[in-house]
């Protein structure tokens, strides 16, 4: 009796094996044929309203000095 149960494990153990074995047979993975996405860095960058207005060509310089302020000194245009 302890001769029988030994060989049905010993049958149960080599049919799992062959059974693991014979599914890891099997078609190579199909190698893709385009590009799917593309590696793009994401980032932000903050921008204070008045910097985004100069960028846009929105923005409008105006000089409050006084004439006499202006004529102490000023860059030139």
């Amino acid at each position: 009796m302890h001769m029988t149960r030994h060989r049905r494990i010993v049958a149960a153990l080599f049919a799992a094996v062959a059974l693991t074995v014979g599914a890891c047979g099997g078609e190579e993975a199909a190698s893709p044929t385009s590009t799917i996405a593309v590696d793009i860095e994401a980032g932000y960058h903050l921008v204070d309203p008045a910097t985004a207005a100069a960028v846009a060509g929105e923005a409008v310089v105006l000089d409050v000095r006084t004439p006499s302020e202006f004529d102490e000194g000023h860059l030139s245009g």
